[in-house]
């Protein structure tokens, strides 16, 4: 019970690790394209001007 324990464990965390960078990535990426509309936002309203 000890060995299959401590190998849940471990799979738990590497589990855990692959979300919490799938995570960091999504927010990377929405980041970008926040800062992607952001841009054209302002692009936008120069033109208007």
């Amino acid at each position: 019970a000890e060995v299959h324990q401590s190998s849940l464990k471990k799979d738990t965390q590497e589990y855990i690790s692959h979300c919490a960078t799938s995570l960091k990535k999504i927010q990377e990426d929405v980041e970008e394209k926040r800062q992607l509309a952001d841009k054209q936002l302002k692009e936008a309203e120069e033109r208007l001007k």
